[in-house]
Order: structure tokens, then sequence, then C-alpha cells
């Protein structure tokens, strides 16, 4: 029978066994030359089921004409001249073209929330106007010209927990994807 050592190291994504056993020794080595891509699925994993969550909420907002809830954020009122001009319409969703817009894109290795650059800005009567839906939203998100903030995107990623809960769901995702090499 073949003498094994059994080490185990704690470490902030669980604990790491190191075995001089022949069989676990296999095991480590094709779980360290596995690590580079168990971390990158554990990331695309993790943005794609977080930037699900962002884009819901952000519809939500859009539909309701409501800012991200617990995010301290007010949206001022329509003018009046616009009201008289457009009709009532819940805000930011005048044509709902914003609205259907939202979604998760990847592009090149990166995934993010919003709307697509190059998508152009149309009317309800089918008229495009010369702004990217993308333009339209940033004029929203900071104000331009006589259109106040009505800020969405910023406070919305906060109110879903921010950059301490995406880290904290990345590396319960590296955890789950670790197990399936350690646990065979």
């Amino acid at each position: 029978m073949a003498q094994t050592i059994n080490i185990t190291l704690s470490t902030v994504l669980g604990n790491v066994k190191i075995w001089a056993n022949p069989r676990q020794q296999r095991k480590a080595e094709e779980l360290l030359k596995k690590t580079p891509e168990i971390l990158h699925q554990a990331y695309l994993n993790t943005a794609k089921r977080f930037g699900e969550r962002l884009a819901k909420m952000a519809k939500t907002c859009l539909r309701k004409g409501m800012p991200p809830p617990n995010s301290g954020v007010s949206w001022p009122p329509h003018a009046a001249s616009t009201t008289r001009r457009l009709g009532e319409h819940t805000l930011l969703y005048w044509s709902s073209q914003y609205y259907h817009a939202v979604g998760v894109y990847t592009r090149g290795r990166n995934i993010f929330v919003g709307v697509k650059s190059s998508v152009k800005k149309t009317r309800p009567d089918g008229r495009t106007s010369g702004l990217t839906l993308l333009q339209v939203a940033k004029v929203l998100e900071f104000g331009g010209g006589k259109i106040p903030a009505r800020p969405l995107w910023i406070p919305l990623f906060e109110s879903v927990g921010g950059k301490a809960k995406f880290k904290q769901e990345l590396v319960k995702e590296i955890r789950k994807q670790m197990r399936k090499y350690t646990q065979k």
C-alpha cells in the first residue's frame, strides 16, 4: 500500500487539499490545468445571472416609470410642455423602444447590461431621431440641456448589491465549478 501525505490549506475560495498519493495528485494536476477555464466559466455564469437580474429590474423601472427601489433616487415628472406635446405616459416609456432594447449582451470577452450602441432611437410615429438609444440613455442618466437627470443604471447597480454582491456570487460560483473537479 502506497504511503500518502494529506495537507489542507484554508483559502478564501475554500479548503485546498494537497495529496502525495498518485491518484489524488492526478486530480490536483487536473484541477490546476483546468483553473483558468474554471475561473472564466465562473465569471461568465455569474455575469450573465447578475446581468439578467439587472436587466429585469431596469425593465421594471422603465415600465413603471419609477427609479430603482431603495436607491434614494427620484425622477422629476415630465414638464407640462412635454405632456401637452406627447400626452400622458410613464416616465422613460414613451415608445417602449428603450424598454425593449434593454438586455444582457456580449461584446468580445465582456458582458454588459444596457442597450446596444448602434440602435437608432425611433419615435412611436416611426420617424428616427438623430440620436442612438445609448445617447438617449446617457442624457436620461445624467441630464442634458433642458432634460433633468433621471438616473437608472448607476443606482440600479448599487440597489442589487453592487460590486460586493457580484464578488460574493462570483466566489460562490468559483467554488461550485471547482467542486466538479475535486469531488470526482
